[in-house]
């Protein structure tokens, strides 16, 4: 039995883009389905790795390539995010590792690149990254003051308009609770509300928000309650 060909039938049947290179980062294989995303019939075995067609899509990514398998025969472990050009598909993004496989003697002997189809995982998070960006905008753009708070009483989130009423920066604010903005009697009627929306799930109270500064600005309060 040919133990070459038998490791590269399991490699050829696999999901996943593999190559096996030699330290230097000629191409000793290549499996189908990395053969089959650049539609490619011709003989690249002995070819260099970083000239193939999934990195000719700038001058850039080819000396990057060149550079990671420069790394990995120093037995480094290569492990990063990046795009790779594709004949049906143009350009996709790949989950990309490169890890070098030591003989018996504890020499690199050759190297192994791997590379995971992650496009669709990159637009969903292109996707949230978008879709948070409107829900702060549209935070940000309440007139009055807008906030959120855990059981503890710990802020997760509040608009810019929270910050001017209480006068604290963003970090600031991350190690504050909300009681801490009411004084007095307010903070016994805030307290009294919130314990409201923890039972009833709403509640709305009349209090004055005290700033760092000392200023007292009288608010209308609403809350209700969000359970994730």
């Amino acid at each position: 039995m040919d133990s070459k060909k038998f490791y590269w039938d399991i490699l050829n049947s696999m999901s996943t883009m593999i190559a096996v290179l030699e330290p230097c980062g000629k191409i000793m294989f290549v499996n189908k389905i990395s053969l089959d995303r650049i539609n490619s019939k011709l003989d690249i075995m002995g070819k260099m790795f970083y000239d193939g067609f999934w990195w000719q899509y700038s001058d850039e990514v080819p000396q990057l390539i060149k550079n990671d398998i420069a790394q990995c025969s120093r037995k480094k472990n290569i492990a990063k995010n990046i795009q790779v050009n594709t004949k049906n598909r143009g350009l996709i993004w790949i989950n990309f590792h490169l890890t070098p496989v030591l003989d018996s003697h504890g020499e690199v002997e050759y190297l192994v690149a791997e590379g995971m189809d992650i496009t669709e995982r990159k637009k969903v998070q292109v996707e949230l990254r978008n879709q948070k960006k409107f829900l702060n905008h549209l935070v940000d753009s309440v007139p009055g003051i807008m906030y959120a708070f855990d059981d503890e009483g710990r802020f997760l989130r509040w608009n810019k308009n929270f910050e001017k009423v209480t006068g604290c920066s963003a970090l600031e604010l991350e190690s504050k609770k909300f009681l801490d903005f009411f004084k007095g009697d307010n903070q016994a009627v805030v307290q009294e509300g919130i314990n409201e929306v923890f039972q009833d799930n709403q509640a709305t109270r009349e209090a004055e928000i005290t700033s760092m500064t000392g200023r007292k600005t009288p608010y209308f309060l609403t809350g209700n309650k969000i359970e994730f």
